[in-house]
């Protein structure tokens, strides 16, 4: 591939952000990061490695999607990953490095204990029930944030031990997906996916293994993508979710090989999602949020300074108590404990348009 002569990225310590309402947002959010415990943020780690025991409500650990029973456990340490990385690379902050290093290095001892392999925070069977057709929420959602950490912690930190865990890891999917013919694989990828194609893709970039490139083949979604490649809209009523990182996945993967046919998906996909379409809508009027979702991504504060002190209040809340995993105190009720642990529980917040 060559090089964009158009646009050049502008990155890391050659970047200042200087906007004080911005600079505010920075700083919270790393105060954030800072205070989460490690134990809690590797805790669905450990409980898949047998490396805690516990056998009781912790004080202090996460609920809502991070609670030890919900089939999403442990993605949001991806995110961490990924954040404090990008930190450190924008900043030079050395303190959220040793934080994440330290996480790393944890990662690498649940990987050994589980078999020199599998890295995640949720069970090998999760995989191989999609593969039967059994419904689970997601596993490949959950390993992609698990791995774009690790990456991202090997690209924007430096850090080597990242990336060991990143191939061994792969090793399981390599294995895994050379079991099944391709109408098996086809079945397999109708299950959300996300940004899998992605991680195949970044692995080859960095160490040029055609291992990866296969994985890369094995993940190619050929019920989206080949009527993608032909043109034809078949976008409607898919989840939208899922489509955009496995195209983003074939944007990427087109930077890293120039095969045409990664562009022509696309391409094409953001013609019809997008040009042809002529409209985004969001949720905003009316929100629902997962009990314990994410934080960062979701500014409450400014849309409701705009929109009154009632919706004010409203936003304020959502955002206090649902847009972070939840700290479980050992003095809940019973009740109110077993809502939180529930992992399809939800809070709806009706927002008027005006």
């Amino acid at each position: 591939m060559k090089p964009n002569k158009h646009l050049k990225e502008l990155d890391g310590l050659r970047t200042r952000l200087y906007d004080s309402e911005l600079k505010r947002r920075e700083e919270e959010n790393r105060s954030y990061m800072m205070h989460l415990e490690n134990r809690f943020l590797l805790l669905n780690f450990n409980l898949e490695a047998g490396r805690d025991t516990s056998d009781n409500v912790i004080e202090g650990m996460h609920g809502g999607w991070e609670f030890p029973t919900c089939q999403l456990r442990g993605h949001f340490l991806g995110h961490w990953l990924s954040a404090a990385a990008m930190r450190y690379h924008a900043v030079g902050d050395k303190e959220i490095k040793a934080k994440a290093d330290a996480i790393v290095d944890e990662l690498a001892e649940c990987q050994k204990a589980n078999g020199g392999q599998w890295a995640g925070p949720i069970p090998e069977k999760y995989l191989y029930r999609i593969a039967q057709g059994k419904q689970v929420w997601a596993p490949h959602y959950t390993i992609h944030k698990v791995f774009m950490g690790l990456l991202d912690m090997y690209e924007y930190a430096g850090n080597e031990t990242a990336l060991e865990i990143a191939e061994n890891f792969a090793d399981w999917f390599y294995d895994w997906t050379g079991r099944f013919s391709r109408e098996e694989m086809n079945d397999i990828l109708d299950f959300e996916t996300g940004g899998m194609l992605e991680i195949w893709v970044e692995l080859f970039a960095v160490t040029g293994k055609e291992k990866y490139k296969t994985l890369m083949e094995r993940y190619y979604r050929e019920r989206l993508f080949d009527p993608l490649l032909r043109g034809e809209d078949v976008l409607t009523n898919m989840h939208a979710n899922t489509t955009i990182p496995e195209v983003i996945g074939c944007a990427r993967a087109y930077d890293v090989t120039g095969d045409e046919k990664w562009r022509t998906i696309a391409e094409n996909y953001w013609k019809l999602a997008v040009t042809d379409r002529g409209m985004y809508a969001t949720a905003l009027p009316a929100l629902t949020l997962p009990m314990g979702f994410l934080p960062i991504l979701f500014p409450c504060r400014r849309a409701a300074a705009k929109a009154g002190q009632a919706r004010k209040a409203i936003s304020s809340a959502v955002t206090a108590r649902w847009c972070r995993p939840t700290p479980l105190s050992t003095e809940d009720s019973t009740t109110s404990r077993r809502i939180r642990s529930t992992s399809a529980s939800t809070v709806t917040a009706r927002l008027p348009l005006t």
